[in-house]
């Protein structure tokens, strides 16, 4: 046994915990807020390969990568400065399913209503009190 409080409390069983349910929300793979994303959803695949053909963003760092001062300078030293860097740049064929992403862009781009975080009531005394002040 170990001598460590916090490991000796973990192993004391709990009666009262409902074993199904808590193995059922270990294994649950969660629900998929968006519509669109829920509708174009393949079971069978990945999460990175079903955002990847949908034209969307698995790991933003990777996307957007901030480009490394070191690794630039080290390559501009081993460089020669005649001749000319050639850029290889990956041609990313158009995804199946690009709509998608169209379709979120469209939405994020909506007008919506701007909504205070206040009550109504006392956003109208607020401003009644700025307008009596500010005469």
């Amino acid at each position: 046994m170990t001598k460590l409080r916090k490991q000796r409390r973990r192993k004391v069983y709990r009666h009262n915990v409902n074993r199904k349910r808590l193995r059922n929300k270990i294994f649950n793979v969660g629900n998929i807020g968006c519509k669109e994303i829920k509708n174009e959803w393949e079971q069978k695949k990945s999460v990175e390969t079903n955002l990847k053909d949908m034209g969307l963003s698995y790991d933003s760092n990777k996307t957007i990568e901030i480009p490394n001062s070191k690794k630039v300078y080290k390559a501009s030293l081993l460089s020669n400065k005649d001749e000319w860097n050639e850029e290889i740049v990956n041609e990313q064929p158009t995804k199946e399913k690009s709509y998608v992403a169209a379709i979120l862009e469209a939405d994020a781009k909506a007008p919506r209503e701007r909504r205070f975080r206040l009550p109504k009531s006392q956003v109208e005394w607020i401003t009644y009190l700025m307008k009596k002040i500010w005469k």
